[in-house]
């Protein structure tokens, strides 16, 4: 596994939250304040990328990612949240290999949009835009469901609406293919096109979250993920694709760590305080 010490620069500079301060930070969410949570899911985000790359701790990297995405998966019950503009976060949701988790972000919605004029994340599946690239979300989560239809439909939308595909679009709607047809050697060809140097720099130069390609080639990750989660036990003999985290290996148990992420969770209402007189007259 490539190691990569530059990552210890990040950790130590990152947000820290005990899990005490849970209360605080579901105040903060309700309160529409949502700086310091995705202040969070960047450190969960990087921890897993240090377990993964410097400790060699694969099941630690899925742990982190799993909370990453359990983060961002409460934002999107917020306005102002986490508006899923792009499909690129739910690698780390494939990432955790947590079959629930999974399963719910096949099928995630946010009432959050990236801008107050476009649609809402449903209606945003069937109206593809040069400016709202959520369609490739959808697609995506069909690829998760399994949904051939679905992703037909959008492909075909898609299509008719662009007089000229991107490049992009034109690699997602073939990795949705050979899924579909079990056909492992486009996929394998595909992700090592989009390995060559150029191209790696080139896609991954602006992906700051995921250290601008330093450490992995994100369509090339994702694809090999899907690719595993459908069955196909593909092989990619790269550094930047790191192939211990590719077979299902989900964890025995899955830490939500913070309260207000765990089921049935009740936030305590503090009661108002007392004025000096209140206090006087017993009121």
């Amino acid at each position: 596994m490539t190691t990569f010490m530059g990552l210890n620069d990040f950790i130590y500079t990152l947000p820290n939250c005990d899990k005490s301060e849970s209360e605080d930070l579901h105040c903060f969410l309700v309160s529409g304040k949502l700086a310091g949570l995705d202040g969070l899911v960047k450190r969960a985000e990087l921890h897993g990328f240090y377990s993964c790359y410097v400790e060699d701790n694969f099941s630690m990297c899925r742990q982190w990612f799993y909370l990453a995405s359990r983060l961002r998966e409460e934002c999107c019950k917020f306005s102002n949240g986490w508006s899923m503009e792009f499909p690129d976060p739910l690698i780390f949701a494939l990432l955790s290999d947590c079959a629930p988790l999974i399963g719910r972000y096949g099928n995630l919605s946010t009432i959050a949009k990236p801008h107050l004029e476009l649609p809402s994340f449903n209606e945003a599946a069937l109206r593809p835009s040069r400016h709202d690239f959520r369609y490739m979300v959808h697609y995506l989560q069909a690829l998760i469901r399994r949904d051939w239809t679905c992703a037909g439909n959008i492909e075909i939308c898609v299509r008719r609406s662009f007089k000229k595909m991107s490049a992009v679009d034109l690699e997602w709607f073939s990795v949705g293919a050979a899924l579909r047809d079990s056909n492992k050697d486009e996929i394998i060809e595909l992700i090592y096109k989009l390995l060559k140097p150029g191209v790696h720099k080139a896609r991954n130069k602006e992906r700051f979250r995921e250290l601008s390609g330093q450490v992995w080639s994100h369509h090339p990750v994702m694809f090999t993920k899907l690719a595993w989660m459908h069955g196909l036990e593909i092989e990619i003999d790269s550094p930047l694709v790191p192939m211990a985290l590719m077979p299902i290996r989900p964890l025995e148990h899955y830490d939500d760590v913070y309260d207000f992420l765990k089921p049935g969770y009740v936030p305590v209402v503090e009661k108002p305080k007392k004025s000096f007189l209140d206090r006087v007259f017993r009121r």
